[in-house]
């Protein structure tokens, strides 16, 4: 990493690596409330750095931006005390009540769009409302 100032929630061994760069870095333990309140700013951030790379079309930063995100949504769970397995459970649950996001059409990965809901008085739209 280079140097300056950061701010923000990293991996456990990057001060280790900046130390066997050479580099020293200032740290701080983050618990409770603070460390899920920078789980989810680090989330964030992924999520921004993810659209850039969809947008440049560059599939090495692609693939590490959902990695990086897929492991701070597992510091999530353990970090709000809900196991793996629980969320497991409730996706495959939600899989077979309402499907996934993705499917393939013709040879083509594609997803629903839901543009509108209409329905008679009193009807659910089948979306939880």
């Amino acid at each position: 990493m280079d140097a300056g100032r950061y701010d923000k929630l990293v991996r456990c061994k990057v001060p280790e690596i900046i130390k066997q760069e050479g580099g020293i870095s200032i740290t701080e333990i983050v618990r409770g409330q603070d460390l899920l309140q920078k789980l989810l700013g680090t989330l964030w951030e992924e999520i921004a750095e993810l659209d850039r790379a969809i947008q440049q079309g560059a599939d090495e930063k692609v693939q590490e931006a959902v990695v990086n995100a897929q492991e701070l949504f597992r510091a999530l769970y353990h970090a709000t005390s809900v196991s793996e397995a629980v969320i497991e459970r409730a996706r495959h649950e939600k899989l077979a009540e309402q499907g996934g996001f993705l499917y393939e059409k013709d040879g083509t990965v594609c997803g629903t769009f839901l543009i509108e809901v209409q329905k008679p008085e009193g009807g659910r739209d089948g979306v939880g409302n």
